[in-house]
């Protein structure tokens, strides 16, 4: 919510899909780094839009689920990726083409995007099935 760069456009969306199925939001930029080690300590399953917030997978528990949210200008990076598999979290990407039509051309690793709700709880499904059998 407080990124500059690569801002995920139906975020709120998103949000409110996750929400039903008991996930709580958090906001990094607003939260100390102890706080966000904690959070992220504690957390069994993380859904989040690709950005320096998601490098505290490392502090998650081995099994975690992870679901990180890219688009096709950045999903080479495999940062975090390369994070879940050495901490044995169970990891997905979920990768949009979609970005507003205004900005259709001249697209750069700076892109606003959008992603299709639908399509993270499928990927949310694969790595964490538990999470709708609640």
């Amino acid at each position: 919510r407080d990124a500059l760069h690569r801002v995920l456009l139906n975020e709120a969306e998103i949000e409110d899909a996750l929400a039903q199925l008991g996930f709580r939001t958090v906001v990094l930029g607003e939260m100390s780094v102890s706080d966000q080690i904690r959070s992220f300590s504690n957390a069994r399953v993380i859904v989040g839009a690709h950005g320096a917030g998601l490098s505290n997978l490392m502090f998650a528990p081995p099994g975690a689920a992870v679901v990180e949210i890219s688009n096709t200008t950045i999903y080479h990076m495999g940062d975090f990726k390369f994070i879940s598999a050495q901490m044995g979290h169970r990891y997905a990407e979920v990768v949009s083409g979609w970005y507003p039509e205004d900005r259709s051309t001249a697209l750069g690793q700076k892109s606003d995007y959008l992603v299709d709700a639908g399509q993270v709880l499928l990927a949310l499904q694969d790595v964490a099935p538990e999470v709708f059998t609640r």
